[in-house]
């Protein structure tokens, strides 16, 4: 009698072949789903005996044979075998082993879009809690179906110091690409101190995945009941607070002015085509310099005059509106504007 038994090679195991009866037992109990073995080798005349195999016994026809591969293998490279053994009551050689297909179930994995994550500001303030930051959730390509996108939040400030958020996600709509949320600051009367606020597209979620870049926003919060400065309130509508550039020596837009004189004579901190336009008129008898805008709350503007831009002195310059004059009574006279901010 003939005995065939299967043995699955995988290469790179040192050699080690892996038994159609070892799959069946401690490795994959399941591994043999159909057709398993109908007999075992004979203790006699067999160097593997004891083990299991087809007899061809069992029918005059052949049986189809269903083996899982172990899910652990795969990207592996395999090798199919069988071996063949014989008692003492073999009457004809020959190998029953026909077709052998191998098939794979095919899977794919869930769409889930790319959703990143804007906001039209950095700063919420209990000061103008009417001014408001959209949140914007958005997705490359229209979605087939709505999506809740869960947006965890981190920092020392929580959702209870923010209007329209208690839910902490924003709903993305089938056929959209994107969709905003108004946010607001909370009045709360409490004196917490100036809090940061982060938002991320949530990194667990199973039907999306956060963009690689911009997935994130912090917002800054001012709080009402702290005492802030009137340069500290006006900047970080330009720049985070703890950002270095928003410093009132610094200069955000490279433009030559500090952020502190753009803020005392009236320009924009963020972009250099701003900046402090100053006039001077020129008379037979005076020379007048005069500032755009009346300062803002916060800043103190004097004046200074000098011969030689070595000395300066406040003697003999006048206020006049919007400005400041000297007396032309010397040869050579300069007049500067100086400024300070609490």
């Amino acid at each position: 009698m003939h005995l065939i038994a299967f043995y699955l090679h995988r290469i790179g195991d040192a050699g080690t072949a892996y038994f159609g009866e070892r799959l069946l037992g401690a490795v994959v109990p399941t591994a043999i789903t159909a057709g398993g073995y109908t007999g075992t080798i004979s203790a006699s005349a067999s160097a593997i005996t004891g083990r299991p195999a087809w007899t061809g016994t069992t029918s005059n026809s052949f049986i189809t044979t269903r083996i899982l591969i172990p899910s652990a293998w795969v990207g592996e490279s395999i090798v199919f075998r069988w071996r063949i053994s014989h008692d003492q009551s073999t009457a004809r050689t020959g190998w029953y082993v026909d077709d052998v297909n191998y098939t794979f179930n095919a899977v794919s994995d869930p769409f889930r879009p790319f959703i990143s994550l804007t906001a039209s500001g950095n700063t919420l303030s209990e000061l103008t809690p009417e001014n408001q930051v959209n949140l914007t959730v958005s997705t490359p390509l229209p979605l087939a179906q709505s999506l809740l996108i869960s947006l965890p939040v981190s920092g020392n400030a929580t959702l209870a110091d923010i209007n329209g958020f208690s839910a902490s996600s924003i709903t993305l709509s089938s056929g959209t690409t994107s969709a905003s949320l108004p946010i607001s600051a909370v009045v709360d009367g409490l004196a917490e101190g100036s809090e940061t606020l982060t938002l991320a597209v949530s990194t667990t979620a199973t039907n999306y995945t956060p963009a690689v870049s911009g997935a994130t926003a912090s917002l800054n919060i001012i709080d009402a009941d702290t005492p802030v400065s009137p340069f500290a309130a006006w900047i970080v509508s330009y720049v985070s607070s703890g950002d270095p550039l928003a410093s009132p020596t610094a200069d955000l837009d490279n433009d030559g002015w500090t952020n502190a004189a753009e803020f005392a004579l009236g320009s924009l901190p963020n972009n250099p085509s701003s900046r402090p336009q100053l006039q001077t008129t020129l008379t037979s008898t005076t020379l007048k310099l005069h500032y755009p805008t009346a300062p803002p709350p916060g800043v103190t503007l004097s004046a200074e005059t000098s011969t030689d831009l070595k000395t300066w002195t406040a003697t003999g310059v006048v206020t006049v509106p919007n400005g400041y004059e000297v007396p032309r009574d010397v040869a050579t006279r300069f007049l500067r504007i100086a400024y300070q901010v609490e």
